[in-house]
């Protein structure tokens, strides 16, 4: 088929001219345009839209990029919370010390549980016949007490109830109907030996009801909820789970303590930070075994409904260049994710919609990290540039500057940087930003805003007798030369010899041999003589050739008699 206006051996279809099979030009030829043109977009389109990078990759799998830190290596709540004892966090010791003496008598009275604890103190009354006795005794470091005139009670593995009942059985074998009364009216004091993942060794003082938990306040957060050990004065030891006795309630896990208990405190495994749409936000030292599915299901009570399952961000701490990477896995598919020290897990909720904010000025949309930005040929070509930022829901200034901070460059100037929010200016200092001592780095972003990235390059004016006069970028350490072949050299206009000044900004005359300061202004003399004689010729030929004309006009007008001589 051919058309008109074409040459033979072309069609047209859907408004594009091609060849038919006749034609030179092939079907794969024209593919191969198209995908080489839809490359280049996609290449164009990629370097001028970056997408944060709290997104992640796809609905399955997991994707590993690099993101700020929302939070730091040694960001682990303390031993206390992890325990969700908020008391402890303190050193407080509400079972110790801390309770008044009449207090504690009547805790140890009211317990069915309090054991014979060497300090004890009883007071014992009863009838001799018709006399009135009344003694004090005071169990020993043995937990035995000596009654005067009748005997000895060892109260070793006793409660208080039992060794009450012991020792007034024991006077009524020797004086029936004496009716015996015996009472606690004092609680012995001991101490205990707290070691391992502490702030120090320290001995902590307690007493018949003093708990395991009761004297962990000087653990450090890096202590082991799941694994303290209790070595017995007799040698045995014995290894509890702290964490089931005060989530789950499990008091197995949280025994009395004795004279002569040395408590240990291993340094934990693994502590994982779970925050986000979860019932149970916190930190948490799961088990050997347990992986993301345990964390959220067991420890966090279960996502909310407005959790996003298909991007969970698991945040980790690379020591070796102090950074966080993120992980973002899917848990209905990847729950078997393993987890390891000092993770932190965040689920977001669902998100709705995406907003951007778009940043320009002094930034690099088309280059490579590895663009090297003190090189002469980038600071001669620097330009303006503009991109635009997705952000992620509730994400700060600083989260950004962080994210997009591989694209500023020695031309950015980062402490003149602003925003443009609802036609108000706001200045940021993102250098002071991003050092972490900056106002402004938590605000949040909201679509529309418009971030400006001045230049702070400093620049030389190159004018006069030169082929192509400007304003040329500074680079430092360069002589004159150096600007006058970015001015493309001295024209021919320029006097003989050469006569080249250089004015700094304070106007002071500098060597020509000297290094050019930024800011300078480079004059090359023009040869006005030159100039002034090829005017002047020019304006006196100009005049001859209108005279001339005159008079050829005239001899021709009079040689025709339209004119008389």
């Amino acid at each position: 088929m051919k058309l008109r206006g074409l040459p033979p051996g072309y069609g047209r279809m859907n408004n594009c001219v091609v060849r038919n099979s006749k034609g030179k030009m092939s079907v794969a030829c024209i593919v191969l345009m198209a995908l080489c043109c839809l490359s280049l977009a996609a290449a164009v389109s990629s370097e001028m839209f970056m997408m944060s990078p709290f997104y992640g990759q796809g609905e399955g799998g997991s994707t590993t990029v690099t993101v700020p830190a929302t939070g730091n290596p040694s960001g682990v709540a303390s031993y206390a919370e992890q325990l969700g004892d908020v008391s402890a966090s303190t050193g407080r010791t509400d079972t110790n010390t801390g309770v008044l003496p009449e207090e504690r008598v009547l805790a140890a009275i009211s317990s069915g549980e309090y054991p014979v604890t060497p300090g004890d103190v009883y007071s014992l009354s009863y009838v001799d016949g018709q006399t009135p006795v009344l003694n004090e005794l005071q169990v020993d470091g043995s937990c035995a007490v000596s009654v005067p005139g009748v005997g000895m009670v060892d109260g070793s593995g006793l409660t208080y109830a039992q060794m009450k009942t012991a020792i007034e059985n024991l006077v009524l074998m020797y004086h029936p109907y004496s009716i015996p009364q015996c009472r606690l009216v004092g609680t012995g004091v001991f101490s205990v030996v707290v070691k391992g993942e502490v702030s120090s060794t320290q001995r902590v003082p307690a007493w018949g009801l003093s708990r395991l938990s009761s004297v962990v306040g000087l653990a450090t957060p890096y202590a082991s909820t799941r694994s303290v050990e209790i070595q017995r004065r007799d040698g045995t030891s014995s290894i509890f789970d702290l964490y089931k006795a005060m989530r789950n309630g499990d008091l197995s896990q949280d025994p009395l303590l004795a004279p002569g208990d040395i408590v240990i405190l291993k340094k934990a495994s693994r502590i994982i930070t779970l925050e986000g749409e979860v019932y149970r936000p916190g930190t948490y030292q799961i088990l050997p075994g347990q992986q993301l599915s345990a964390l959220l299901d067991v420890y966090g009570g279960g996502l909310l409904t407005s959790a996003d399952t298909s991007k969970i961000r698991v945040e980790r701490y690379d020591s070796t260049d102090g950074t966080w990477d993120a992980m973002f896995v899917n848990s209905r598919t990847d729950g078997s994710y393993q987890l390891q020290n000092l993770d932190k897990v965040v689920v977001e909720k669902v998100v709705p919609t995406t907003q951007s904010v778009s940043i320009e000025g002094a930034i690099a949309v088309n280059r490579s990290t590895t663009t090297n930005t003190d090189s002469v040929s980038f600071l001669t070509n620097a330009t303006t540039s503009k991109m635009f930022y997705q952000f992620y829901p509730g994400e700060t200034v600083l989260d950004m500057l962080r994210a997009v901070s591989y694209r500023f460059n020695t031309t950015s100037d980062l402490s003149a940087m602003y925003m443009v929010r609802e036609g108000q200016m706001i200045p940021f200092d993102a250098q002071k930003i991003l050092y972490g001592d900056g106002a402004g780095g938590d605000v949040k972003l909201l679509g529309g805003d418009r971030f400006v990235v001045p230049f702070n390059q400093m620049f030389v004016t190159v004018s006069g007798a030169v082929v192509s006069p400007g304003t040329f970028a500074y680079v430092p350490d360069r002589p004159v030369s150096y600007y006058l072949a970015l001015a493309g050299g001295i024209s021919a206009d320029a006097t003989k010899p050469n006569s080249v000044k250089i004015t700094d900004t304070a106007g002071n005359t500098l060597d020509t041999d000297s290094i050019v300061p930024p800011e300078a202004v480079i004059t090359v003399a023009r040869n006005t003589f030159s100039n002034d004689i090829s005017k002047t010729v020019a304006i006196v030929g100009l005049v001859s050739s209108v005279v001339t004309i005159i008079a050829t006009v005239v001899t021709i007008l009079v040689n025709t008699n339209v004119i008389s001589k």
